[in-house]
């Protein structure tokens, strides 16, 4: 599969990751096939798109009030695959980044330094392009007693 990712409009990434994807619902964590809507945190919207041509994954991260939450690192994996990350990205001032994906079963895994990381399991369905929007809320301080 195709990854091409932009961010702020430069290309940083181009890769081929070998593997195919098994369908199934949209979940969170990768871990259950739940019927249910995304993870509270997460929003995703697919609209229409062109079958069998690369689409923008549009994703963005926003803090607990909604605001940009800038240079948080986006990582973009094939969850069918057995190789690793199909794409590292970073946001823009904006909160955002995208890749060009194929229609297939993506991990999305979202992180910023002081924040919990957001993770969800997109299954991109052909002639469907999305965007996902990861609410990202403060870690928890270990080392409080």
């Amino acid at each position: 599969m195709l990854v091409r990712a932009a961010v702020a409009g430069q290309l940083v990434f181009v890769a081929t990751v070998a593997g195919t994807a098994s369908a199934c619902a949209a979940h969170a964590g990768g871990a259950t096939h739940g019927t249910g809507g995304p993870p509270a945190g997460v929003e995703r919207s697919c609209v229409a798109a062109e079958s069998g041509r690369p689409v923008p994954l549009h994703v963005t991260a926003v803090d607990e009030g909604g605001r940009p939450v800038a240079r948080a690192s986006v990582s973009i994996s094939d969850a069918g695959a057995a190789s690793g990350v199909g794409a590292l990205l970073q946001t823009d001032e904006r909160g955002e980044a995208e890749a060009e994906v194929l229609a297939g079963l993506w991990r999305i895994e979202v992180s910023s330094p002081g924040r919990s990381t957001g993770r969800y399991l997109l299954d991109l369905r052909p002639g469907q392009s999305c965007s996902v929007r990861f609410r990202l809320r403060p870690a928890p301080n270990e080392f409080e007693f």
